[in-house]
């Protein structure tokens, strides 16, 4: 392959590659529906941005550790912490929040521990709730897919039965990925299929040309 058809062939596959990354983000910014905490459970249930404040924290139930290496050396690890979230006050559903920002872990963790002392601590009087107000940005996705996950998921909502909120109250399908979807998504999406396209325009012309030269007789 020559070099300016490689190149041509690279150009393509970055834009192209690009362009799937930031597909998904960018449709959900399109389609502009977001799912707040204090929604019913069953708009938990499909792709959409979501916000909304956060005042109960269960967790971490569960932590996914993902390990980068190059050459066999580990060049980064990213602990991705699972809770269950809600908003008491205004609405009705328990989700799984999902997040790696140590930031927003250091709150939940916070939020956590008060919850628990709520519920074990026997000198915290009823009326005397934790106060907690985390704000969050992300969107709904998936639950992960690992045998695992669904045992110490399980687990949670049986040990939350123990205070009063029952399995049919946690919206299972979806978790939170508490990371805000940016518009920069969008311009990564078209920017790459922009790319795409021209990477293969000039591949396609590329290749038509060397053709037609190849096809040419040889005069001596």
């Amino acid at each position: 392959m020559k070099g300016k058809t490689k190149a041509f062939l690279i150009i393509f596959v970055a834009g192209l590659l690009c362009a799937i990354a930031g597909f998904q983000d960018t449709m959900l910014l399109i389609k502009g529906k977001t799912v707040d905490l204090t929604a019913p459970i069953e708009d938990f249930s499909d792709d959409a941005l979501a916000e909304g404040t956060i005042d109960f924290v269960y967790g971490p139930f569960a932590v996914l550790e993902q390990t980068q290496k190059h050459y066999g050396i580990t060049t980064s690890k990213t602990e991705t912490n699972f809770y269950i979230v809600s908003n008491l006050e205004e609405g009705e559903a328990f989700v799984v929040l999902s997040t790696a920002n140590k930031d927003m872990i250091s709150k939940l963790n916070d939020a956590a521990d008060e919850w628990y002392n709520y519920f074990t601590d026997e000198s915290v009087a009823e009326e005397d709730k934790p106060v907690v107000s985390i704000d969050f940005k992300g969107k709904l996705a998936s639950q992960p897919s690992e045998d695992d996950y669904d045992q110490y998921y399980q687990e949670a909502i049986d040990d939350l039965k123990n205070v009063g909120i029952e399995e049919y109250e946690h919206a299972t399908a979806m978790r939170i990925v508490g990371n805000e979807v940016k518009p920069a998504m969008m311009g990564l999406c078209f920017g790459g299929a922009a790319l795409a396209l021209l990477g293969l325009v000039l591949l396609i012309v590329s290749l038509v040309k060397g053709k037609k030269k190849d096809a040419q007789p040889d005069f001596y």
